[in-house]
């Protein structure tokens, strides 16, 4: 099962043909964009006909996260050129404590006017069926989603630990297209999450690792079930190397976590290393810098680090 990371498809969106710029200021310029219930639109005004794409497709952003009831919304990348009129802007938005990507890909304005000053203002419309269409393409991802409920309990821990933040995700984006159009309320991972978080209750991780490990330790365990009786064992073991490069030290650091059954022989089930490398102006502090790049990348959900697509 593969999952694209974190989900970054495009929303695929007809522009309407840009009007050729008008000697006269159009009326449009100064006027509040009417949004349908067929399109979101928005006006905006900027030094350049990219810069104004980006402010206009903010504007349609934020029209989206209040329809979804997004709790925030951010920008989190531009890619645009001056010589092309086609903008691609990504925003996040978050939907029950997720974060759920969307995408603007080749929008065109569907009207534009450079001004006397030689600024640029556009109109930009966004179809909510194509937002609509997005949001159903991503959920298609986790259509094969299901809570293994009639397998074992070690069975059904490792399912949760691979799957439990895909599946939150899931669900995000099946709240987010109920509120985009109601007739699609049929959300599968509500129930799925439901089972799950049922499950977990009884289930229980032990991890084994040697005392230095403690700081990592202490950050995985925020993120797993510890029932007192463990299903499973998550055991960590590190490597280390280091070099000189320069006047830099490079620190090479290796977790390797296995995830074992909790008896003898202990059968191994999946094993992941996560390896990152330091820098710094001495040997300390290049170790330091790899121990906390480690660290960040436990105290993200266990799936984003546990497990990835050449495991799937």
């Amino acid at each position: 099962m593969r999952f694209s990371a974190p989900a970054l498809a495009v929303v695929s969106l007809l522009a309407l043909n840009p009007s050729v710029y008008a000697q006269e200021q159009p009326q449009w310029v100064n006027e509040l964009p009417h949004s349908d219930n067929q399109n979101y639109r928005a006006v905006a005004t900027a030094e350049t006909q990219a810069q104004a794409m980006q402010a206009a497709l903010a504007a349609i952003a934020e029209q989206v996260a209040v329809s979804i009831r997004s709790e925030s919304l951010s920008r989190y990348e531009k890619q645009s050129t001056e010589q092309s009129t086609q903008t691609h802007t990504r925003f996040t938005l978050n939907v029950a404590g997720q974060s759920v990507p969307l995408q603007f890909n080749d929008i065109s304005p569907e009207q534009s006017y450079r001004h006397a000053d030689g600024s640029v203002s556009v109109k930009v419309a966004v179809s909510k069926q194509a937002v609509s269409n997005f949001l159903q393409n991503q959920i298609a991802q986790y259509r094969s989603l299901r809570f293994p409920l009639d397998a074992s309990a070690s069975q059904q821990l490792l399912w949760s630990l691979r799957y439990k933040e895909p599946l939150k995700t899931a669900n995000a984006y099946a709240l987010a297209l109920e509120q985009i159009d109601p007739t699609q309320s049929n959300n599968p991972f509500k129930n799925q999450l439901s089972l799950l978080t049922q499950a977990e209750q009884s289930l229980g991780l032990r991890i084994v690792a040697s005392r230095n490990l403690n700081a990592l330790v202490g950050v995985i365990q925020r993120h797993t079930p510890t029932h007192s009786e463990p299903n499973l064992w998550l055991q960590l073991e590190q490597k280390s190397q280091q070099r000189a490069q320069g006047s830099l030290y490079l620190h090479r650091q290796q977790l390797i976590a296995s995830v074992t059954e909790p008896s003898s022989p202990f059968r191994q089930l999946h094993q992941q290393v996560i390896e990152v490398i330091g820098k710094g102006a001495t040997p300390n502090a290049a170790a330091a810098d790899a121990q906390n790049q480690l660290k960040s990348k436990v105290e993200q959900p266990v799936s984003n680090w546990l497990f990835d697509a050449s495991s799937e």
